[in-house]
């Protein structure tokens, strides 16, 4: 697995969840992957994101690996 694959969040990201971040009042999840940007949606919490963002990264990577 790639190192950039097992990163966490940057210093000084607001939401503590990697690929989440502030859109207004909610929480957008976003995940990349092989140049490609996937856009998971804007969710009312920033835990609900992070369980999409955590979902996606695991799908993307079982599919990579097989």
């Amino acid at each position: 697995m790639q190192s950039a694959n097992r990163a966490g969040p940057r210093i000084g990201n607001v939401s503590g969840h990697l690929g989440v971040s502030r859109f207004g009042t909610k929480w957008r999840a976003r995940v990349q992957r092989h140049g490609i940007t996937h856009n998971l949606g804007i969710f009312d919490d920033a835990e609900a994101a992070a369980e999409a963002a955590s979902a996606k990264r695991a799908e993307l990577d079982a599919a990579w690996a097989a």
